[in-house]
């Protein structure tokens, strides 16, 4: 059940969300990072497509899961195409892998179902094989991603947990884990924007981008800078927002960026959640045999 053209749509929002451009503090197809730039993207692309193909693949409807088979597929290749480690979709790949299990389990199409099936997939059939290779890639790309959940689930270097939902659950808070475990509200509500949006694909996102900055901020800030950052992020997206009303979207974003990017302040969980709403946008016109406005 299977179809190689799902996989690779579902693929193409991490290849398209790094060339959007503007984005506050992000690498765009203008803009790149001291240690990255939208090449290091393309490159890692390579190892998410294997990993998407390889959990779509192996999954049943048996509730057997496939998502360890695709993270171990991506951490194997990411390491031979990308000595520096530097972390570049992990949090995409954390939401697009059940998304791909759910379609080789069912066939379905549908983003909507998807989005539930996923879920419920996560919940209900992932284990230690799921935690232990969630570990391996946090060990992969650190000091960033050092593993550290409250509560008693152990570090990285302590041991590994029975239960992959675990790990989400004591993390919950942050954005990716959240949607991942309570059915994709974000990512629905972006795929949802992006669909009642004027413009084309780019317009489209930027838009989606701008209201989930505006309305939720982003946990990768909040995490590296602190509450009162994340605090001051949300109420500069607010203000960008309602600027956009008088200047439009990318002069908004533009403002924006000249605000993060000095600071070092970069959204990279809402823009996790971009790339998959991408993903998902287009597929729900491949569905609909409309067109997706690139």
């Amino acid at each position: 059940m299977c179809d190689p053209l799902v996989i690779r749509i579902l693929g193409a929002g991490a290849r398209i969300e790094p060339l959007l451009h503007p984005k506050p503090g992000a690498v765009t197809r203008m803009n790149r990072h001291p240690d990255k730039s939208i090449f290091t993207y393309m490159i890692a692309s390579i190892p998410l497509d294997l990993a998407l193909s390889t959990t779509c693949t192996r999954s049943s409807d048996d509730c057997t899961s496939s998502i360890a088979y695709g993270m171990r597929a991506y951490r194997s290749a990411y390491e031979r195409l990308i000595p520096k480690r530097v972390n570049t979709s992990l949090g995409t790949l954390l939401l697009l892998l059940p998304i791909a299990a759910a379609h080789g389990a069912t066939g379905h199409r549908d983003p909507w179902e998807l989005a539930r099936t996923s879920s419920r997939l996560v919940i209900e059939c992932t284990g230690r094989d799921e935690a232990l290779e969630y570990y391996r890639l946090l060990k992969l790309f650190r000091p960033r991603h050092l593993g550290r959940y409250t509560g008693p689930l152990p570090d990285i270097d302590e041991g590994v947990p029975d239960s992959f939902t675990a790990i989400l659950r004591a993390n919950s808070w942050d954005l990716v884990h959240r949607e991942i475990l309570s059915g994709y509200p974000l990512t629905l509500n972006a795929l949802n924007t992006m669909r009642e949006a004027r413009g084309n694909l780019e317009d489209k996102a930027l838009k989606a981008l701008l209201h989930i900055l505006s309305s939720h901020g982003d946990t990768l800030i909040a995490r590296r800078y602190g509450m009162r950052a994340f605090k001051k992020a949300r109420a500069e997206a607010q203000h960008a927002l309602l600027y956009s009303k008088k200047v439009g979207i990318r002069a908004a974003l533009e403002y924006l960026d000249s605000l993060w990017r000095p600071r070092g302040w970069n959204p990279g969980a809402v823009l996790d959640v971009i790339a998959a709403s991408i993903s998902l946008y287009i597929l729900s016109m491949l569905v609909e045999g409309r067109d997706p406005g690139l």
